[in-house]
């Protein structure tokens, strides 16, 4: 029995040796942490599709246009007279712009001195301009209205206030005053207009009891033009005439207000 007992303890001491023992920590040393290494987690790249489907497709920038500003809201120049002939006998010449009236808009009448340095040195020159009646039967008649211009150079321009009550054809007398001598006379004529054609589309209209018709596509006009066909102004009639009836055709922008001597294409007349 004490054989037995003697081998038991034995055995003990030797599975006693055996077995791993943990180490003891060190009191007031804390324990180096064990590191752990995560896997890097995989940043998705997203790659553009060479062939979208159709209707995604990414729209390409607009920029933004650019709103013009209404033709009617942009007041026309001043018209310049031309330049008056040096070499000619000393006289006037003069032109209206427009020379068909536009409700609403000026009236300006340029004038230039032909022969203007052969005024002698303190020679007093001015310009009367004033209204006539053509239809009196005793002829030309002085209506009421006058401007008294002095003349400190060789041209000019001077804007005409339109009487609401006017009738037209309207006459503007200019009368060249040298020294209270009268020297040369201009006379214009300012009419209403007789029709408009459109510049937003193809049209056409007669007048002089349908003598006279002028055709205009959408393309040749600008803006919309009034027109007139008259009997030439007494400053633009011609010296010889083959048919006897001579007649002037004058074109005016409506909204523009002033007259029109080109047009983008040809009209037909």
């Amino acid at each position: 029995m004490k054989t037995w007992m003697h081998i038991l303890a034995v055995l003990s001491l030797l599975l006693s040796s055996l077995s791993v023992r943990e180490p003891t920590p060190t009191p007031g040393v804390d324990p180096a942490p064990t590191a752990t290494q995560e896997a890097p987690t995989p940043t998705a790249t997203i790659e553009p599709n060479p062939y979208p489907l159709p209707g995604t497709e990414t729209p390409a920038p607009v920029e933004p246009t650019a709103i013009p500003t209404p033709e009617e809201d942009r007041p026309a120049p001043t018209p310049i007279p031309e330049e008056p002939s040096v070499d000619s006998p000393l006289g006037i010449t003069a032109s209206a712009n427009p020379a068909i009236y536009i409700p609403g808009k000026p009236v300006y009448v340029l004038w230039a001195i032909d022969g203007y340095s052969q005024l002698a040195a303190g020679a007093k020159a001015f310009i009367r301009l004033y209204t006539i009646d053509l239809s009196s039967e005793a002829g030309a008649e002085k209506a009421a209205g006058e401007m008294l211009l002095p003349v400190s150079e060789n041209r000019g321009v001077t804007e005409w206030k339109v009487a609401e009550n006017t009738q037209f054809p309207l006459y503007l007398s200019l009368e060249l005053l040298v020294d209270d001598q009268l020297i040369d006379t201009e006379v214009l004529e300012i009419s209403a207009a007789d029709f408009e054609l459109s510049s937003r589309e193809d049209s056409a209209a007669a007048t002089s009891g349908g003598k006279v018709r002028i055709s205009a596509s959408a393309s040749s006009l600008a803006e919309n033009t009034a027109f007139s066909v008259r009997t030439p102004s007494p400053n633009r009639m011609p010296a010889i005439s083959l048919s006897g009836n001579p007649i002037e055709i004058i074109a005016v922008g409506s909204e523009s207000g002033r007259n029109i001597s080109q047009f983008k294409e040809p009209i037909q007349i």
